[in-house]
């Protein structure tokens, strides 16, 4: 066993896929980094203009006009005579007046590491690059001969399963090592420092998304051992980042709807989707549901490969 993973391991290290995905990923990272300071700039400098042409058309929106944060009652100079009673009105004039040390409604300083982590991952942008390698890597052996020689020697040919399910796990956890460097460094770049955030949502929302992903990895590691074939397996495992499981979730809770299961939601349990709408703070009653659906779909994946690499042919 220690053995083939140490072959699983040295396969992965010569994978030309392994450093493509990680440097295509850092390139995006640094992209989405500088879009993010870009809309940020681009929209306080609008938010600006807008207060300047405010305060040119109505004086009392200035600041100046009169003491900050407070709500203004005048009376009316002259009380207007209602023409159906026939009686004085008493006018009132409120005006509410800005701050001046008012705070920008999308500031620099709410971006912080967690929260770009958190924009990537619920946007299946990790996930997608982690499922297309898990079909390359899995089946990168599957074309040559020496996977029948080293099938025969082994005891049982789950524990070639095993080993690949290692050395994903090792990918999943460099992946988002190198995820977060680059992350941090775009971020010292753009925005001139590199607040965490809380530290311990931080590290919940870390953990369960490795989890996760993980998750994700043997399951796109599952579809192409059992298909057999490099090419649906890639359209499927970038289908299933592209939120295609929440239209077939919508579709079975559409027909349990009418067997009168109106308030059982598939997706809730869909892998992907979990994935996506994970919170940074995850509520205790929510924890249990999210790392059931990550334990389930890690083990069942490795179930049906083990079941299905030791009953079928691998010649």
């Amino acid at each position: 066993m220690i053995n083939i993973f140490k072959m699983d391991l040295f396969r992965l290290r010569k994978t030309r896929s392994f450093y493509m995905t990680l440097a295509i990923m850092a390139g995006i990272t640094v992209l989405f980094t500088f879009i993010v300071k870009d809309s940020i700039t681009t929209a306080n400098e609008a938010k600006q203009s807008a207060q300047a042409e405010t305060v040119t058309e109505n004086p009392q929106a200035d600041p100046s006009y009169a003491a900050n944060g407070f709500l203004q009652k005048t009376k009316a100079p002259e009380a207007p005579v209602s023409p159906e009673t026939g009686e004085n009105e008493t006018g009132f004039r409120f005006t509410i007046t800005e701050n001046q040390e008012e705070v920008s409604a999308v500031s620099e300083d709410d971006v912080t590491l967690l929260v770009m982590l958190y924009d990537s991952a619920s946007g299946t942008m990790l996930g997608l690059f982690i499922a297309v390698f898990s079909v390359l890597f899995a089946t990168a052996d599957m074309n040559h001969g020496f996977i029948k020689n080293i099938g025969g020697q082994v005891s049982s040919r789950c524990i070639l399963i095993f080993s690949k399910a290692l050395a994903l796990l090792v990918y999943v956890i460099l992946f988002f090592a190198v995820y977060l460097v680059v992350q941090a460094v775009s971020i010292r770049i753009f925005f001139g420092a590199v607040p965490l955030g809380n530290a311990k949502e931080f590290g919940g929302y870390l953990a369960v998304q490795l989890l996760l992903h993980f998750a994700l990895a043997l399951f796109c590691m599952m579809i192409a051992i059992v298909l057999k074939n490099n090419v649906m397996s890639m359209i499927i495992a970038v289908l299933l980042c592209m939120d295609i499981p929440l239209l077939i979730c919508n579709i079975i809770n559409q027909l349990l709807g009418k067997l009168g299961l109106t308030d059982f939601d598939l997706s809730r349990y869909s892998l992907t989707r979990t994935i996506s709408t994970l919170e940074t703070a995850v509520a205790d009653s929510d924890l249990s549901r999210v790392l059931a659906v990550g334990i389930c779909f890690a083990v069942g994946s490795l179930a049906l490969n083990c079941f299905i690499f030791q009953k079928r042919d691998i010649a």
